[in-house]
C-alpha cells in the first residue's frame, strides 16, 4: 500500500533507492544513491605489553557470523563469535582482526596493534579501577573538559579536594606494581590551582604498612599538564595501592580532574659507566634537564659539575642523603658529576645534559 516511508533489509551492494509520487500537481519522481559501508572495528592500537582485558568490537551486522584472531602470544579472553572481544596480550604486538561472514560473503577487519613498555595503571578507557575517597573527597568519570595535545581523551577522572589538608582517593590495583625498571609515573593533571599532587604507593594486601610517596607541583591552572613523579628507591612486587592528594596540604576546596596514569622504564644510574667509580651513588633523570638529583647510602656533603677536560662549572654543599642541583645555565653535553659523602668518601658518575 503506498506510504511516505519504506523500510528495507539491503543486500550486499551499493544501489539507487527511486520513488515516485504524484497529486494534483502531476506525477514526480527522486532517487538517491545508498552507498554500502564497511562496519566500524574499534579498539587501540597501542597498548601496554601484558595488558588485559583490552576491548575491541565491530559493528554488528545483521545475520552474521564472527570469528575473531589476535598475535601469536595474545589470546582472546572473552567474546569470541560475538561482535566484541576482550584480548589479553602478551609482549609481541600484531594484528587484531575479525572475519565477518554472512550471505554477502566473508569479509576481514583489521587494526595493527603496536605493544609498548609503557604499563597503563588507568586511563579511564580501556583501564580503569573504582577509586575510593577519604575525608570528604569525592569521585566520578566524566568528559574530558578540555580535550588537547596533552590530553586528547574523551573521558577523565574527576575529584572534589575539600578544605582537609589531607583528602584524596585510592584506587586497590589487585597485583604488585614492577618498579624493578618502571621506576616514573606520568599522570594528565587538569585543575583551577597550582600546588602540589601528591602521589603515594602503599603495601595494602602484603600487611607490610610499607610506603612510598612523591610531589609534583602542578604549575599552570584550567588546562592540562603532564606531572612525573619518580621512585627511585622504591621496593619492587610490594605495592598495591596508589594513593592521590590533590592540592596537598591546602585548606582550599576545588575540584580536578586526572587521566593516564602510566608507569614507564627508568634508568637510575646506580654505577658509573667507563671506568668512574661511584659506589651507591644513584643519579637522575640522566639525561637531565635543568635539574638533576641524586641519592645515596650515606649522607651527601657535595656536589660538583666537571666539564670533560676537568674545569669545576658549578658546586654546591648538602647535608642529605638526597640532594638536587639546579644547572639550568649548562649547555647540553657530556658532563662528569662528582658526589662526596660521608667521611670524605668521593664518587664520580658521567651526565648528560639534553638540548
Amino acid at each position: 500500500e503506498p506510504d511516505d516511508t519504506l523500510v528495507l533489509q539491503w543486500g550486499c551492494g551499493d544501489g539507487y533507492v527511486a520513488v515516485s509520487f504524484e497529486n494534483s500537481c502531476g506525477s514526480f519522481s527522486d532517487s538517491a544513491w545508498v552507498a554500502v559501508r564497511d562496519p566500524l572495528l574499534t579498539g587501540p592500537s597501542r597498548v601496554s605489553q601484558t595488558a588485559t582485558g583490552v576491548l575491541y568490537t565491530v559493528e554488528p551486522v545483521p545475520a552474521s557470523t564472527y570469528a575473531w584472531s589476535v598475535p601469536p602470544d595474545a589470546a582472546v579472553a572473552e567474546g569470541q563469535g560475538t561482535d566484541a572481544v576482550r584480548v589479553d596480550f602478551g609482549m609481541e604486538g600484531g594484528a587484531v582482526s575479525v572475519s565477518v561472514t554472512n550471505s554477502c560473503g566473508v569479509t576481514e577487519y583489521t587494526i595493527p596493534v603496536t605493544l609498548s613498555d609503557t604499563i597503563t595503571i588507568v586511563d579511564f578507557e580501556t583501564t580503569s579501577y573504582p577509586f575510593s575517597v577519604f575525608a570528604g573527597s569525592t569521585f566520578e568519570t566524566v568528559e574530558n573538559p578540555s580535550p588537547d595535545a596533552v590530553n586528547p581523551s574523551a573521558t577523565a577522572g574527576k575529584t572534589y579536594k575539600t578544605e582537609v589538608t589531607w583528602a584524596g582517593i585510592y584506587a586497590d590495583l589487585g597485583f604488585n606494581l614492577d618498579l624493578d625498571r618502571h621506576k616514573k609515573f606520568l599522570m594528565s593533571v587538569y585543575g583551577p590551582k597550582t600546588g602540589q599532587v601528591l602521589f603515594k604507593l602503599e603495601d595494602n594486601d602484603g600487611g607490610t604498612g610499607q610506603t612510598a610517596e612523591v610531589g609534583a607541583n602542578l604549575t599552570v591552572i584550567n588546562q592540562w599538564q603532564e606531572l612525573e613523579f619518580i621512585f627511585p628507591d622504591a621496593a619492587t612486587d610490594l605495592y598495591d595501592r596508589i594513593t592521590l592528594f590533590f592540592d596537598f596540604g591546602s585548606a582550599v576546596k576545588n575540584f580536578y580532574h586526572f587521566d593516564d596514569i602510566l608507569l614507564v622504564p627508568y634508568e637510575i644510574i646506580d654505577h658509573a659507566e667507563d671506568g668512574l667509580s661511584a659506589p651507591g651513588i644513584r643519579v637522575y633523570p640522566n639525561p637531565f634537564g635543568d635539574r638533576l638529583t641524586v641519592s645515596a647510602d650515606e649522607q651527601i656533603t657535595r656536589l660538583e659539575i666537571y666539564s670533560m677536560d676537568g674545569s669545576m662549572l658549578t658546586g654546591r654543599q648538602y647535608s642529605a642523603g638526597q640532594a638536587t642541583l639546579d644547572v639550568t645555565g649548562l649547555p647540553p653535553g657530556v658532563y662528569v658529576l662528582k658526589v662526596t659523602s660521608g667521611n670524605a668518601k668521593t664518587g664520580f658518575v658521567r651526565v648528560v645534559k639534553e638540548e
